[in-house]
């Protein structure tokens, strides 16, 4: 089962309001098994969020960015960090999912289907 989690957009960039064919839009989703689990987007590029469990999509400008996020499966939290280059006008998925005790990190580009950072289980 896949989950987007929340009901708004954080603008991650500063200035004003960009198209999206100039911006590019980060989801994340929570992959639920048995046991349940979740994902908090904490930070990108050192800005913290305090919503981050519950913002689905997050604005961001072209180019590289570094995301941290907690991913919870059972009673424990793991820290995980990602890095990819963002293209304007993209979309991509942030994804997670724990097998074996460990925990496995990636993003998808919408457009494309492809894995742009990180590894799937």
């Amino acid at each position: 089962m896949l989950i987007l989690s929340g009901c708004e957009t954080v603008r991650v960039h500063e200035g004003s309001e960009l198209p999206n064919s100039q911006i590019a839009i980060l989801k994340h989703a929570v992959s639920e098994g048995f046991y349940g689990g979740g994902i908090r987007i904490n930070n990108i590029d050192g800005k913290l969020f305090s919503n981050g469990q519950f913002a689905p999509r997050f604005q961001l400008l072209p180019g590289r960015h570094r995301i941290a996020v907690s991913v919870t499966h059972l009673a424990s939290v793991s820290p995980a960090y990602i890095e990819f280059e963002a293209k304007a006008g993209h979309s991509y998925l942030l994804r997670t999912e724990t097998v074996k005790r460990r925990v496995f990190c990636w993003i998808l580009d919408n457009s494309t289907g492809m894995v742009v950072a990180g590894t799937p289980p």
